[in-house]
């Protein structure tokens, strides 16, 4: 009887346990859902902002090694000098243009930066070389990628 007892017991504080977990996994599902999307899309911006800044000082540290002003890789290096500074030119003009609400805009503007990214990566293709930066570029299209996914709830 008693062993009876304690299993019922257990079973009931098991009940309640599993309950006040679906009642709290359903409160954390509604903070969820009523996130600014806006706000998780600055986030996002900054964050591949930050990426790409990492990216160009990486490229001049490149740059400036003795290694690369003698190997083909200093031209490669420089176009991707160029890319990164106008992709961070295009995601800063895209955090301006999220905060006025042209969302379209933003989308390009992303695109364009991620699209950067890409022809950095190409040119050390194009040259057959292997390139120094293929993680770090994709690490970035892929933060790029993340806000325009975000955006695109925006739009």
């Amino acid at each position: 009887m008693a062993s009876r007892r304690n299993a019922l017991n257990q079973m009931m504080i098991l009940q309640i346990l599993l309950m006040t977990c679906f009642v709290l996994l359903g409160q954390c599902v509604k903070l969820e859902k009523t996130e600014d999307p806006k706000g998780l899309a600055k986030i996002a911006i900054n964050a591949s902002l930050a990426e790409g800044s990492k990216i160009l000082s990486y490229v001049h540290e490149l740059k400036s090694s003795d290694e690369s002003k003698k190997s083909e890789t200093s031209s490669a290096l420089n176009d991707c000098d160029e890319e990164y500074t106008e992709a961070i030119e295009n995601l800063k003009e895209a955090a301006t243009t999220l905060d006025k609400g042209d969302y379209n805009k933003v989308n390009m503007l992303v695109s364009t930066a991620m699209t950067n990214g890409d022809t950095c990566e190409n040119g050390f293709n194009d040259m057959e070389i292997t390139s120094p930066l293929t993680k770090r570029n994709s690490y970035f299209s892929e933060l790029c990628s993340n806000v325009l996914a975000i955006t695109k709830l925006l739009a």
